[in-house]
């Protein structure tokens, strides 16, 4: 009798409005029945994890002050299942909590709907607490500890995680939902009892089953993470046709290379992660087909050529000639039968002498050449070619516009490619969007005849809308590579071009 009189009195202070008023689940103003024949009391009502303290109403909205004691508690742990229930069909707003001592507590609310959501509340927790007790749990602290060091507060996971830490990131999070579903049910089992959640505990335990604790934070991370792999893996698979656009030697898929090896480990990872962590649930590997398209863009761009292995030293030292051909149909000026010569890997712009005293030169005396080295042609003034054994490109770098053919080896040919027009607007009342060069000119819009070689001549293939060139066929005399021969029938091209774009004066460099 003593020692539930003391306890009791230890409840009521443990149960002291301050103390609990953060920590519950509901409060509610309703009329409970007093002892000795009191009639109905009005008494403000606190549902606090497996305990419904009341107290006196306070005299602000009913709530107690701070320092105020319960009038009495109801531990549902020692409540009747079947017998805590409404009683509207005999006592219209009234409902019963029944207690295994014989007690009932006869409680009357405002309206049905309140009454019913109270009731919703309170008997699932009566339900488990009649298959546990304090006692079932063990050692909680020894318990706690083990959670707190497998799944610590706060957990520092990361919204982005690189390719080379994906494995260990897997594994991490891993062991963090193994543990979690390990130990949730224990957690909301300590959850459920006031005499255990206080100190230390109840932080942990509140942390845990809040919106910051582990479950939602592994949740994040998972979205923030895998959204990211995806995001990178679908652009790739969308950019990679491009990567070829500006990068013709094996070296200059370095980068590339290495990104998209990334994208096949992120591949990898994804459906990893999915197995690992989510190993309930039946999981289709997924972004197979832009894994399939990553390798074999890495074979292909394994196979390019390296700009060390592009020249010409199988050509003797004697120097070859590029000329019109006799019956080659031209409209051209004088300076347009001038031939070309290449000796020690240069093409140089001359007129029909062998001499190289007798080299065309440029408006600043310098002699008119195209020097090669490691897959380019590079010339002062007119920019510069590059040749990777597959395609021939030329660029300036003053302006983003480029002509490039590219080589059919089975029929000899230079086939012309044909870029797709894009826009780039400047403000004007009176222009139509041009895709600008840098130097914020149109950039031409010739499309250029293919040209193919037989018979040691260069010979244009106009067809359709291909553009006539001045000369349509160049001989060849002695050994001249056949990009350096392509030069010598675009430089008119290539010049007018720079004329055009406004890089050079109409006439000079």
């Amino acid at each position: 009798m003593y020692y539930n009189i003391i306890l009791s009195c230890l409840m009521s202070k443990w149960l002291t409005f301050g103390r609990i008023k953060n920590d519950s689940s509901y409060s509610i103003l309703m009329k409970k029945t007093g002892g000795n024949g009191k009639g109905f009391l009005d008494r403000y009502f606190i549902l606090h994890r497996n305990y419904i303290a009341y107290y006196k109403p306070g005299k602000m909205d009913g709530r107690p002050d701070d320092t105020q004691e319960p009038q009495g508690y109801i531990n549902l742990g020692e409540c009747i299942l079947e017998e805590t229930k409404s009683l509207f069909k005999t006592q219209p707003l009234t409902f019963q909590i029944a207690s295994k001592n014989g007690r009932n507590y006869i409680i009357r609310g405002k309206d049905e709907r309140s009454i019913e959501q109270f009731l919703l509340l309170i008997r699932p927790r009566i339900q488990s607490l009649t298959t546990m007790t304090i006692a079932s749990l063990g050692n909680v602290d020894q318990s706690l500890n083990t959670i707190m060091n497998l799944l610590p507060r706060p957990m520092k996971l990361p919204d982005r995680v690189k390719p080379d830490v994906s494995t260990k990131w897997i594994v991490e999070m891993t062991e963090y939902y193994n543990a979690y579903w390990t130990w949730e049910p224990y957690l909301m089992k300590v959850e459920q009892f006031s005499e255990l959640c206080y100190g230390g505990i109840k932080s942990y335990v509140d942390w845990f089953v809040s919106s910051d604790g582990p479950r939602l934070s592994m949740i994040r991370c998972e979205e923030l993470v895998l959204d990211n792999w995806i995001d990178y893996i679908k652009k790739t698979a969308l950019e990679i046709t491009t990567y070829q656009d500006s990068r013709f030697f094996r070296e200059d898929f370095d980068d590339i290379t290495k990104h998209i090896r990334n994208m096949v480990i992120l591949v990898d990872s994804y459906n990893l992660y999915m197995h690992k962590v989510h190993h309930s649930v039946k999981h289709v590997d997924k972004f197979l087909e832009e894994k399939q398209l990553f390798e074999q863009h890495l074979d292909i761009f394994s196979k390019m050529p390296s700009r060390h292995s592009i020249n010409f030293n199988n050509i003797d030292g004697l120097p070859g000639k590029i000329y019109p051909a006799e019956n080659s149909e031209s409209n051209n000026n004088d300076d347009d039968e001038i031939c070309w010569s290449f000796v020690r890997n240069t093409l140089i712009h001359c007129d029909s002498s062998d001499s190289l005293s007798d080299s065309k030169l440029g408006s600043s005396g310098e002699i008119d050449e195209w020097r090669f080295s490691e897959g380019c042609f590079q010339h002062k003034h007119y920019g510069s070619v590059v040749w990777n054994n597959k395609s021939w490109i030329w660029t300036h770098p003053k302006t983003d516009y480029r002509i490039k053919f590219d080589w059919d080896n089975i029929n000899q040919s230079f086939v012309y490619f044909q870029p797709v027009i894009t826009s780039i607007t400047i403000s004007s009342t009176n222009s139509t969007p041009n895709k600008l060069s840098i130097t914020k000119k149109p950039h031409p819009d010739t499309v250029y005849a293919d040209w193919k070689y037989s018979s040691n001549a260069l010979t244009a293939v106009v067809v359709g809308n291909k553009a006539e060139p001045k000369i349509r066929s160049f001989q060849i005399q002695g050994n001249v590579p056949v990009p350096a021969v392509l030069i010598a029938a675009m430089f008119s091209h290539i010049r007018n071009s720079l004329q055009q774009l406004g890089i050079i004066a109409s006439g000079g460099n």
